[in-house]
């Protein structure tokens, strides 16, 4: 008998709970997007609409698995970015698109000959930033930058040269200049790794601030 009431008891309270209405979010949405693509890191739109969530807000945000798949999906290089941004947040229903990249760039300021060493030195820097597209006409509303982040590295790479062809010979300098930015490339991802996430936080006030304020005005019209 306990055992019959038990099972009642959950049947009322499956009914009960089917009976509460779903609360739908209709704040407005803003699609958060890694790119341009040569400014792309990933994760970094979604490590910035993390930040900006742990704060109350008028504006929701856009389905995450979605703008991935159109991220790798899309051509968004270059002065082509903020079209395609606009598809991708008109896809999703969004009033606005916001850009996420890490601008940089990486020089070797020196290099030399140890041996069998080649001996790097290179300059690393780069910004975070974060554009308001207008889905609607593609422009780029407003840009927030990050202040910059400046490194140097120092590398040894092993060289790799046609046996009997000695590092001083003119024949080995495309293969060492070749070796050398391998090795920047290199270099950049670490730096990336290291470094992209690090001034986020900056973006988020402005950001914030500005997003407020235009899906604000995106509702009384």
């Amino acid at each position: 008998m306990k055992r019959f009431g038990f099972l009642l008891l959950l049947v009322v309270l499956f009914i009960l709970t089917a009976c509460v209405p779903v609360v739908r979010d209709t704040r407005p949405k803003v699609a958060f997007i890694n790119a341009p693509t040569e400014s792309r890191v990933s994760g970094l739109a979604e490590d910035l609409e993390g930040l900006i969530k742990e704060q109350p807000t008028t504006f929701s945000f856009s389905r995450s698995s979605a703008i991935r798949f159109q991220e790798t999906a899309r051509d968004i290089f270059g002065s082509r970015a903020p079209l395609q941004a606009a598809f991708i947040a008109r896809s999703q229903g969004a009033v606005y698109a916001v850009m996420v990249g890490f601008d940089n760039e990486g020089d070797v300021v020196r290099y030399s000959i140890d041996g069998t060493r080649l001996e790097l030195t290179l300059s690393l820097k780069g910004r975070a930033e974060a554009s308001i597209v207008d889905p609607t006409t593609a422009e780029v509303i407003a840009t927030f930058v990050s202040s910059e982040v400046v490194a140097k590295q120092y590398q040894t790479v092993a060289l790799e040269l046609p046996e009997g062809l000695d590092p001083l010979d003119p024949r080995a300098r495309s293969i060492l200049e070749q070796q050398a930015d391998d090795a920047k490339d290199r270099a950049v991802e670490r730096f990336l790794e290291d470094n992209a996430r690090q001034p986020l936080s900056e973006l988020v006030a402005p950001l914030t601030n500005e997003l407020t304020t235009l899906t604000a005005l995106s509702t009384q019209l």
